[in-house]
């Protein structure tokens, strides 16, 4: 794939369990600073602590959780799934064809990762 200076994102997900890379993103930095690019992982913080310096004043960092599952229902467009979810109680329960729309939305929403905790999101200024 191509990259385009200033346009091309290069995305590194669970770059803990690799401390040589971590060490070598100040040359991405450094060699080709119009390339964006993240480095993230669910461990992250603690690997960045074996190293003994890292790219310091040209960092960014921040915790990122995940989304809840009302909130991936709003991301997708489903407003209305998710109100007739909060909706919904054993008086009142979902009809059928809505839980299974329901029950669609989350097994997409485990398969994307969903609520499987934070990553520690870094990126060079």
């Amino acid at each position: 794939m191509p990259i385009i200076p200033g346009e091309t994102l290069l995305f590194f997900d669970e770059i803990q369990s690799c401390i040589p890379a971590i060490s070598s993103l100040r040359f991405f930095y450094e060699n080709y600073p119009e390339l964006h690019l993240v480095a993230a992982g669910s461990l992250l913080e603690f690997a960045l602590q074996e190293l003994q310096s890292f790219g310091v004043g040209r960092i960014s960092s921040m915790f990122i959780y995940p989304f809840s599952f009302e909130e991936f229902l709003k991301a997708s467009n489903a407003e209305l799934l998710n109100q007739a979810i909060r909706n919904a109680n054993p008086e009142n329960p979902l009809n059928e064809a809505v839980h299974n729309k329901a029950l669609e939305y989350y097994r997409k929403f485990l398969l994307l990762g969903g609520d499987a905790g934070h990553c520690l999101f870094i990126h060079f200024r």
